[in-house]
């Protein structure tokens, strides 16, 4: 079973020229976490936003939205 202590074992094998590109790999991993939480919170942000509508508000909202979809890539529409 891999542990970090079976990491770090490699890890001291490397040489020390070669620590750097290990250290930007390493920490690349850690920027991806924390750029995928950020995201995450991101989009939460926004969770339940329509809750103050009423259902009729938000009926409407959603035909609106849906027309003005259908609109944007209706590829036959004349301009």
């Amino acid at each position: 079973m891999l542990n970090i202590k079976t990491i770090q074992t490699e890890l001291n094998k490397i040489l020390d020229d070669r620590l750097e590109e290990v250290y930007d790999l390493v920490s690349s991993f850690r920027r991806k976490v924390k750029s995928e939480k950020n995201k995450q919170s991101n989009n939460i942000r926004f969770a339940g936003i329509f809750n103050d509508l009423s259902k009729t508000d938000y009926e409407e909202f959603l035909l609106i939205t849906k027309k003005s979809r259908e609109l944007s890539f209706d590829r036959n529409i004349q301009i």
